[in-house]
């Protein structure tokens, strides 16, 4: 799970590969991981670069109600066997924004090595992701 958020002050892009930034959640605690974005290579941040706030350590608020906010959505949409959820919290409670069928395996292997769980790895091929899983030197073997 990342968060992702914008880079800039004069735009509102949050997409990595469009100049955006993401940091891993800790599941467990809700802290933000250390940030990252892609420029021609991945660039840690552990503030953002316009406004200098910390992100590594910041806790997201209330994280144990928005973690069952998450399962509670999950057990509502369980039909689906897999795919990458882009959820929103606002005010009125979490937003769906959009489901992708091809999650982005690139940010799970930035925010940890995603590809050294052979179940998961297995899930995947089983899948067809052969071809299209991008590995990161260092943290995953090619399929």
């Amino acid at each position: 799970m990342v968060h992702r958020f914008g880079s800039s002050s004069d735009a509102y892009v949050d997409n990595v590969s469009s100049g955006g930034m993401a940091a891993g959640i800790d599941l467990e605690t809700g802290e933000l991981m250390q940030a990252y974005t892609v420029r021609k290579k991945k660039i840690d941040l552990d503030s953002h670069p316009v406004t200098g706030e910390q992100i590594t350590g910041l806790k997201i608020p209330d994280w144990n109600s928005k973690k069952r906010a998450i399962a509670d959505l999950l057990q509502e949409i369980n039909y689906l066997e897999y795919g990458g959820l882009d959820i929103a919290f606002t005010t009125e409670g979490i937003k769906l924004i959009e489901i992708n069928i091809k999650p982005a395996l690139r940010s799970m292997q930035f925010s940890s090595p995603a590809l050294i769980d052979e179940e998961f790895v297995e899930f995947l091929r089983l899948r067809g992701f052969d071809r299209s899983i991008p590995t990161i030197p260092g943290n995953a073997k090619i399929l």
